[in-house]
């Protein structure tokens, strides 16, 4: 299955890995785009990859919205 994220933070770092690690394939996106989010795909290896939010919305089998809490939201 491919799973997409929207927002890359602990969440969805946290998510990814136990995709991956189950064999899923892992789609990251925030509002940066796609170029901020290259060097967190690479570090989760294999399978894990970086698109904007409306790429990984169109390519995911399942995308979830993984937004946590800011300091701003406190």
């Amino acid at each position: 299955m491919k799973f997409g994220t929207i927002g890359a933070g602990a969440v969805a770092l946290a998510f990814g890995r136990e995709a991956l690690a189950r064999g899923h394939e892992v789609v990251l996106s925030s509002r940066r785009g796609p170029d901020a989010l290259v060097e967190t795909a690479a570090e989760l290896g294999r399978g894990a990859s970086a698109a904007s939010v409306e790429e990984a919305r169109a390519s995911t089998t399942c995308c979830s919205p993984c937004l946590g809490e800011t300091s701003s939201q406190r």
